[in-house]
């Protein structure tokens, strides 16, 4: 398992400017309706960059 500690505004918005956290704007288009969701994504390399810790951790 994975786990991250740490996380914090500062490293949010500058892991934007760097390009590794995007905006998906995934709009879900139905017969009936559509509804917006914008999302942030993050690649999996990408997301020590969102942690002061990041690393790897047995379970059971």
């Amino acid at each position: 398992m994975e786990l991250g500690e740490g996380a914090d505004y500062s490293k949010f918005l500058g892991s934007i400017s760097e390009g590794k956290v995007y905006l998906d704007p995934a709009a879900k288009v139905t017969v009936k309706e559509t509804k917006k969701r914008c999302q942030f994504r993050v690649s999996h390399k990408d997301l020590p960059s969102l942690y002061k810790k990041f690393g790897t951790a047995s379970v059971g």
